[in-house]
This record gives structure tokens, C-alpha cells and sequence, in this order.
């Protein structure tokens, strides 16, 4: 698996019924359109398993497109299939080789979030992230503020999984900040402000 294209193999039965594969080789541009012919052309030869290796995130588009047209698709570590002794070096041997390993279920797949988890956890980003790193960054950091965000999409998962009735609730992009107690901010600022060595009188809007 490259960033401009992925090396595919198919190992199918003979025509003759002899217990014989057939093994072809090719590459596939990584673009959306070459990806759906290529899972096309896997549904109609019925292949039942694909593997993926997941090589930094350019296995992504491969995953998805191919799992969607409805195939059985599994992901595997590049780390974890390098362990398995005889991997040969060569590109096109090294695609035949996982192939055989599938076939043979010698490979590991990882955890994948299956597409509802994934849609939500990009609708959680957009809405959560934004506001809630907006807020914490200015206290925290940038690092803090992205590992609370971070922890806040894992906590929404882990209830989603753990309870299959349990549903998400969107509370709306202002619910942090509606939350605020105004009298401590306000208690806050004038402090700021005494400290500064400003007398502070408040007096209310109309």
C-alpha cells in the first residue's frame, strides 16, 4: 500500500475444479473511481475476504470504499504480518504471500469502528471539538486541550458499546458556554482586575 496506488492479488479456484489457484497481481490507483471498479470486479469473482494492510493512513480509502460495496474486508497490522516467518521482499511476491495468509486465516485483524461509530465520531469532532478546544486551549494548552477532547469522543464510544440502547444526544454547539457561571466569571474578572490595582464597580446593562 502506497500514498498514488495499492498492490492488489486474488487467489481464486481453477476452472477445472482441481484444488488449484488462480493468482493475479496488479496495481490500483488510490482514487475513489479506480477503487470501486476494482471492489466491482472483486464482488463479481465472489471473493469472500479481503485484507488490507494498513500502512499509515493510506490504507484508509481502500477500507472503506471496498467494505462499503458490501465486502467482507479485514484490516491487518504491518507490524503484526511481518512477524510471520518467509515474508518475501519484492512487492508482487509480498502481495501473493498475504494473500495466502488469508486464505489460510494465519492473520490477526485489527479493530476497525464499524461506520456508525465512525460517522458519529466525525459528527462528535465537528460539533464537540471545535467548541470544547476553543475553551481549553486558552487555559490548558494546545496538547491538553486536544488530549481532552480526545478522551471526551473516547467516553462517548465507550457508552455507545457498552450499552446497545444507550443514544447520542447532540445538547447543541452552545452548551458549554450556556453552562458558565456567570457570578465566578464575574468573581474571576474583578480580581484579575484588583490584582492589577484597578478598583472595579460593576453596574448593569439595561
Amino acid at each position: 500500500m502506497a500514498k498514488a496506488s495499492g498492490k492488489v492479488c486474488t487467489r481464486l479456484p481453477h476452472e477445472s475444479g482441481s484444488g488449484r489457484r488462480v493468482t493475479r497481481v496488479w496495481d490500483v490507483e488510490a482514487r475513489t473511481n479506480a477503487i470501486i471498479e476494482l471492489a466491482d470486479h472483486l464482488a463479481c469473482q465472489q471473493v469472500e475476504l479481503i485484507t488490507v494492510e494498513s500502512t499509515s493512513d493510506y490504507w484508509r480509502i481502500f477500507f472503506y470504499l471496498l467494505e462499503a460495496r458490501g465486502l467482507t474486508v479485514q484490516l491487518v497490522n504491518a507490524r503484526d504480518a511481518k512477524n510471520v516467518p518467509g515474508r518475501p521482499k519484492t512487492d508482487n511476491l509480498d502481495a501473493v504471500w498475504l494473500a495466502k495468509l488469508t486464505e489460510r486465516g494465519m492473520l490477526r485483524p485489527s479493530f476497525v469502528p464499524p461506520p456508525e461509530i465512525r460517522r458519529l465520531r466525525d459528527y462528535t469532532r465537528l460539533r464537540i471539538d471545535g467548541e470544547r478546544y476553543r475553551r481549553i486551549v486558552k487555559r490548558r494548552g494546545k496538547l491538553r486541550a486536544l488530549v481532552a477532547v480526545a478522551r471526551s469522543v473516547l467516553v462517548i464510544i465507550w457508552h455507545l458499546l457498552n450499552d446497545p440502547a444507550t443514544r447520542f444526544h447532540d445538547l447543541g454547539s452552545g452548551y458549554h458556554s450556556q453552562r458558565i457561571d456567570k457570578g465566578t466569571k464575574t468573581r474571576n474578572h474583578i480580581r484579575q482586575l484588583e490584582a492589577l490595582g484597578f478598583t472595579v464597580t460593576l453596574t448593569p446593562t439595561a
